[in-house]
């Protein structure tokens, strides 16, 4: 008995062992290591997932920094940042042209814009010469399109500080500052590079005493002692006292000025970042300021003008109230209705009738018969009454019944018209109308270059000055190629050419018929002849030739109309605007002269562009405008007689 029992002690004992070893080492050992269903979670799926999850945020915040990094190109806001940043980017690293620490070596060029009188507008000179210690900032650059439209931002915001630095001190209000910034632009042009024309309209204005726009003598490498790199589209160098300071390579130049560039521009005048960005922004803010305030302004005036064409219209229809009252046309009632919604009384009429001094009291009632008599009488007796009795017996002519229109234009005396006959009538009949409605108006003719600077906003559709037109193919619908598809250039046969793109809206074929007659009175003065070509663009052909067919008896007959087979936006090779109603082309010698793109179509001729085609015959404006005063004045001594 008492061996059983001390086995079961022992066994007791050796258990209790047991258990309090794996106790011990379980409080050493960390839990997730044991691979315990019941204790344990896939641990490693959980750290696989952890990791992924810092991956993407580390990712987010490298695109967030690249991001950051490309703000610069939005328009609306100006930063400057420390020029070292910019070769901390891989893509930054391009080598082109001399290095910070380098000398700058001499770099001779031409003139590409300048004044008429200048002398060496054609000799070559050495552009980072004679600039003493002021800062030269200098880009060199191909023909590409983004650098030559960038370059308007770039010497606009340096430019801003020039205008700064010639004041005074940026460190100091009241210090002069002689570190005013010298501008060098030149173009690396090979033989069969050229800009395009549109870019003359700003880089001419560019050229002043600190600014140069030029091209290399050396052609698209530039000088060999410079190095450039010819897959460089743009390279930006900063130097001072004959060194370089910075140098930036862009392979794919921006619309607008790089911070980092600003960055090393406020180096070069002993500026820090922050307070050149400062300057920039509060620069640009005033800028806004006063253009708001000019906006204004005009808002302002446009209120004042309406203001007082609402109070004209009041007094006008208060006036015809009363004087249908006093004549028994209304009732009372019914005229106090009127003035309710006019939203006035009676005495605030009569108060603005008073203070109205374009109103005549005598005129507030009906004439009599005989009063009315009377004044027929005196104005017929007046030059002015002459005038407009001939003026009425011309539109009573110029609408005339059937039985006198077949009597006059009868020629062959069968008692009816043939289609011949119809349209010298209806021709006739046309510019009897077009003629009194010319007289009414004068005629201006003014220097075409002035056209663009007259408009708020410059649009482009077309072929540009000095580009050569391509052919031109469509379908004639009058003239003996009518129904034809002909070349619209060909015909011309390098004759002086006015060639009009129109769209499918009906609303300038009025001003249409205008202007060719126009033409056709400065043909008969001029010893050359031109021709106009009128292309009407649409998506229907059909609608198209309805349309135009209609103003077909009434225009000249040198004038040639046609409908594309390229629907609304044209030939492709013409580049046309869809969103202008009308491009009209000066041309000679198949080379446009002047374009003109008009958002709305001439309802009355353009005074520009008659401009240019006084220019197209070698007149100038003053001498066409005489022309055509002179022809509306024979013309008005032909229809007294």
């Amino acid at each position: 008995m008492m061996k059983r029992i001390s086995l079961s002690l022992l066994c007791i004992s050796i258990l209790l062992l047991t258990f309090s070893t794996m106790y011990s080492a379980a409080q050493l050992m960390q839990l997730n290591t044991i691979q315990c269903s019941l204790l344990s979670q896939t641990p490693k799926e959980s750290d696989k997932e952890m990791e992924e999850s810092k991956l993407k945020k580390a990712d987010q915040k490298k695109i967030m920094e690249m991001k950051e990094k490309k703000d610069y190109k939005d328009k609306n806001a100006i930063r400057v940042l420390n020029p070292s940043d910019f070769y901390k980017s891989q893509e930054n690293r391009i080598y082109s042209g001399p290095q910070p620490g380098e000398k700058l070596p001499p770099l001779m060029v031409t003139h590409l814009y300048g004044k008429k009188d200048r002398l060496d507008i054609d000799k070559a000179f050495d552009i980072t010469a004679g600039i003493g210690g002021k800062p030269l900032i200098l880009f060199l650059q191909d023909n590409n399109i983004a650098s030559i439209k960038g370059m308007d931002e770039n010497v606009d915001a340096l430019s801003r500080i020039n205008q700064h630095l010639k004041g005074k001190s940026i460190l100091n209000e009241t210090e002069k500052s002689d570190q005013e910034l010298q501008i060098g632009i030149v173009f690396l042009l090979g033989d069969n590079d050229t800009l395009p024309d549109w870019s003359d309209q700003f880089l001419k204005d560019l050229e002043s005493d600190n600014i140069k726009v030029s091209k290399s003598t050396d052609g698209r490498e530039g000088p060999g002692s410079y190095g450039l790199n010819r897959n460089v589209s743009q390279t930006i160098l900063i130097a001072k006292d004959g060194k370089v300071l910075h140098n930036f390579a862009f392979t794919q130049p921006s619309f607008y000025t790089d911070p980092h560039v600003l960055g090393g521009v406020a180096q070069a005048i002993d500026v820090e970042p922050t307070v050149l960005e400062n300057l920039l922004n509060k620069q640009r803010e005033l800028k806004k300021k006063e253009e708001l305030q000019k906006y204004q302004e005009k808002v302002t005036d446009l209120n004042e003008k309406l203001d007082a064409l609402k109070k004209r219209y009041i007094v006008l229809s208060y006036k015809a109230i009363r004087i249908a009252v006093s004549n028994g046309r209304i009732s009372k009632d019914a005229a106090a209705e009127k003035l309710k919604e006019l939203g006035i009384t009676w005495q605030e009429g009569e108060a603005l009738l008073k203070d109205n001094s374009n109103i005549n009291p005598k005129q507030d009632r009906d004439p009599s018969p005989e009063e009315r008599i009377q004044r027929e009488g005196d104005k017929r007796e007046s030059p002015e009454g002459r005038r407009m009795e001939r003026e009425s017996d011309r539109d009573r002519e110029g609408s005339l019944s059937p039985e006198a229109l077949i009597k006059r234009f009868d020629k062959d005396g069968n008692g009816k018209l043939n289609e011949a006959e119809s349209l010298a009538a209806r021709r006739a009949v046309s510019n009897r109308e077009g003629n009194n409605r010319q007289q009414r108006r004068k005629v201006e003719v003014k220097n075409p270059d002035e056209f663009k600077q007259n408009r708020e906003q410059t649009i482009f559709s077309g072929p540009q000055p000095k580009e050569k037109l391509p052919s031109l193919t469509a379908i004639a619908i009058n003239g003996d190629t009518k129904g034809k598809t002909i070349d619209f250039i060909t015909k011309a046969d390098k004759k002086p050419l006015v060639l009009i793109f129109q769209n499918e809206k009906p609303l300038g074929l009025r001003g249409l018929v205008g202007f060719t007659r126009l033409i056709a009175q400065i043909n008969n003065m001029a010893k050359q002849q031109i021709s106009v070509h009128v292309l009407f663009l649409g998506d229907s052909p059909d609608t198209l030739t309805q349309q135009a067919n209609k103003i077909v008896p009434h225009i000249p007959d040198n004038v040639l109309l046609g409908v594309s087979p390229d629907g609304r936006e044209g030939p492709g090779n013409y580049g046309l605007n869809r969103n202008v109603a009308q491009t009209i082309l000066t041309v000679k010698d198949r080379k446009v002269l002047h374009n003109f793109a008009l958002a709305q179509p001439m309802l009355s001729p353009d005074p520009y562009v008659l401009g240019g085609v006084a220019e197209l015959i070698g007149q100038k404006p003053a001498t066409v405008q005489k022309w055509l005063m002179e022809s509306d004045s024979e013309q008005m001594n032909r229809d007294d007689r």
